[in-house]
């Protein structure tokens, strides 16, 4: 967790205002904060109250509050790709939850961070080339979400040209 990310989870408002100076002073009008909720007790990442807390900051700083960035992002994604990759394209699904602990164990804690598992398959190795080609020349959030992606505690699993070993139906 960052040091504002701790400090709102303390209760600390204050603290994480502090923290977020330099941010601001670096950004200006850029800098928003992200307001994430996956269901998790407690104060800590994807807790409600520490996203109760994160939005009310954003509203006493007055910057942006963004709510959840990762499904705008793959929504435009997934109305992208529908629009324009029919002829090629067999199936797309994406999942998100949490990410546990215990990857092996669906009991185990929830660590506070999700998880995205994209699934795309297409007609040939030509096509996922033809994807990539395509959506990055025309897809207008494709560097918001590749930096996105990058973002420290975000984890999206891909596959690019696998083969399908099973599929149930």
């Amino acid at each position: 967790m960052s040091e504002p990310v701790r400090a709102l989870g303390a209760g600390r408002p204050d603290v994480s205002e502090l923290f977020l100076a330099p941010w601001r002073e670096l950004l200006g009008d850029s800098l928003c904060l992200e307001v994430a909720y996956f269901g998790l007790k407690g104060t800590g990442p994807g807790s409600l109250r520490l996203a109760a807390r994160t939005l009310k900051l954003a509203d006493r700083l007055g910057v942006r509050a963004v709510v959840d960035a990762g499904d705008r992002l793959w929504d435009s994604h997934a109305g992208f790709v529908k629009d324009t990759h029919q002829p090629f394209l067999i199936s797309y699904s994406l999942a998100k939850g949490p990410e546990r602990s215990d990857p092996l164990d669906p009991a185990s804690a929830p660590t506070g961070r999700p998880v995205y598992v994209l699934n795309e398959c297409y007609r040939s190795s030509a096509d996922i080339s033809k994807h990539w080609k395509i959506t990055a020349a025309q897809w207008p959030d494709f560097q918001a979400i590749l930096r996105w992606m990058r973002t420290p505690g975000i984890q999206v699993v891909t596959l690019h040209d696998g083969q399908v070993r099973n599929a149930a139906r």
